[in-house]
């Protein structure tokens, strides 16, 4: 005990006498604790070594502001060491001062939360990012263990990429990224920006709105915090956070976002069919406000317009012999649309779409089928064209 508190005052004169200022401090991977607050408690900054085969690294505080600086690395991993970081909010439980702290947010009711942060990574060596994070966790728990990991890759070097597959490319906020998932014991969602830089103005708002709607994130869920750091495979020394300010705040009215598109696997494109019986198979949809979904299969053409509704699976076999004329045969085509919405079927019985519906035969009840609704559709050439899509369950 006696050793590590003259090794731990020897690290704060070390850091009085490089910047000639008492506000400044030096925690090294040994420190007891490994983080410290700045700014009056307003944010926190965390040494936070924790990956296999990590080395040992100091940092240079600044308590009064938001600076800190990568002092010493001796990392040199195949996988992440570190992350340095400074945040606001609650990290697994641990949280920064409660008058400027309005986390958790339930993420519905986000309504903004930007951030801004420069760095410095002049000269840097070894396999390095300068990476936004934020976590989402359940309501009612203080780690995100089944929701969700939202990091913001504004530069990186040495061939660091973020985890998971690409899925896509969008801009955001005035600037082009690569989105990356992963699925791991929560979504791993990253967006990397291409080009890099070391100084940005964004809102966090704007990539969960993205995450929404590929349904990575739930409205049900609860934002956390906000952080700005280094992840660190090797080295990294001289990794340097010039500033970062971050608010965020609640109060929005919730948007109803439509179900997650999804893609039909069978009947494959093309295809030609030899049976009555046609065997329907289909991805699973997911609403992001978390409301139970199931699924309507239109079929339609060549006088034909019905629809089988009240489907809560991702599989179904129908037999169409009483719709389709005889000895004509058909070559299954998809099509896909770009939009969809949701189509509530009202709580009355008499408003509800039946469970095999016809245009014909219910003129009371409106189409729920136009070119807004229709997400996904599949044709099959000559007479006939089925699609199917996920509705809210009321």
């Amino acid at each position: 005990m006696r050793k590590q508190l003259i090794f731990y005052l020897a690290m704060i004169l070390i850091g009085i006498n490089q910047y000639g200022s008492a506000q400044v401090v030096q925690i090294c991977s040994n420190s007891s604790p490994n983080w410290t607050d700045v700014m009056g408690g307003e944010y926190r900054v965390s040494n936070n070594v924790w990956g296999s085969g990590a080395g040992q690294q100091c940092l240079d505080i600044d308590l009064e502001s938001s600076y800190f600086k990568l002092a010493m690395s001796t990392h040199n991993s195949t996988s992440v060491a570190a992350y340095p970081f400074i945040y606001k909010g609650q990290h697994w439980g641990n949280r920064t001062g409660e008058a400027w702290n309005p986390f958790p947010i339930k993420v519905g009711e986000l309504d903004t939360a930007p951030f801004t942060w420069s760095v410095d990574t002049t000269g840097v060596q070894g396999v390095w990012n300068a990476a936004f994070e934020s976590w989402f966790s359940l309501p009612t728990t203080t780690d995100p263990t089944g929701g969700a990991e939202l990091m913001i890759w504004i530069n990186h070097g040495g061939g660091a990429g973020p985890g998971g597959s690409r899925v896509d490319t969008v801009e955001i906020g005035g600037h082009t990224w690569e989105v990356y998932y992963a699925l791991w014991g929560w979504n791993y969602i990253a967006y990397k920006l291409v080009p890099a830089a070391n100084e940005v103005n964004l809102d966090l708002k704007d990539f969960v709105v993205d995450a929404l709607t590929r349904g990575y994130l739930l409205t049900t869920w609860e934002l956390d915090n906000m952080e700005a750091g280094f992840e660190i495979w090797s080295d990294g020394e001289g990794l340097t956070c010039n500033e970062f300010t971050a608010d965020a705040s609640g109060g929005a009215t919730e948007v109803d976002y439509p179900p997650i598109p999804f893609n039909l696997s069978s009947p494959s494109n093309n295809r030609n069919m030899t049976t009555w019986s046609i065997p329907f198979r289909w991805q699973a949809s997911l609403d992001p406000n978390a409301n139970p979904i199931e699924y309507l299969l239109h079929l339609y053409g060549n006088g034909v317009d019905t629809t089988l509704a009240q489907i809560d699976t991702t599989a179904i076999t129908w037999d169409v012999s009483g719709f389709l004329p005889h000895r004509t045969t058909g070559t299954w085509r998809q099509a896909m649309e770009p939009t969809q919405q949701r189509v509530p079927r009202g709580g009355h019985s008499k408003h509800r779409i039946p469970r095999q519906w016809n245009q014909k035969c219910h003129p009371r009840i409106t189409s729920p089928w136009n070119k807004i609704t229709r997400i996904r559709s599949i044709r099959l050439q000559r007479f006939l064209s089925p699609w199917i899509r996920p509705v809210l369950s009321h």
